[in-house]
């Protein structure tokens, strides 16, 4: 996670996290290290905490196959 961060600190976000906006929260498909390595970065001072997300209408279907095919769990909620 410190080596993403790192990395995102230096080169900037190079793959905007995918959700999908649900009852007013949005849920991660895919990126979940991403806005971990965000968080860290925010809480050492070093970025805003405000992350960049494509959001897209998803089915619960496309949310499993992202998923999985990312990261190898499921979906979260931010």
């Amino acid at each position: 996670l410190e080596d993403l961060a790192a990395d995102i600190a230096r080169n900037g976000l190079l793959q905007k996290p995918l959700a999908r906006q649900v009852d007013g929260q949005y849920q991660l498909a895919f990126g979940h290290c991403r806005i971990r390595a965000l968080r860290l970065l925010y809480q050492q001072g070093k970025t805003s905490l405000a992350a960049p997300l494509e959001v897209q209408r998803l089915t619960d279907e496309q949310m499993a196959d992202f998923a999985w095919t990312e990261n190898g769990n499921g979906a979260i909620t931010v």
